[in-house]
């Protein structure tokens, strides 16, 4: 599942977890979303942009474990 980045303020929408403070269940698709939804900070939708999807940012965190970063200090953008 995707993760999508507010470029105003910097929230993660996470479409695993949902958002359940606005009744968004888990697993709800960003682009299911209605187009007038807007982030914690006000920015409408079209501000937000995929960042990774989940499987890809564990990938990469376990990548850098091998490398020798102990994983408190791996650093994901």
């Amino acid at each position: 599942m995707a993760i999508y980045k507010c470029q105003v303020c910097g929230f993660e929408y996470e479409e695993e977890k949902g958002y359940l403070d606005k009744k968004i269940k888990p697993g709800t698709k960003f682009e299911e979303l209605p187009e007038k939804w807007k982030c914690v900070c006000g920015a409408p939708k079209k501000k937000f942009k995929k960042t990774k999807d989940s499987l890809e940012q564990v990938i990469e965190i376990l990548k850098k474990y091998k490398e020798g970063t102990p994983p408190g200090e791996v650093e994901i953008e």
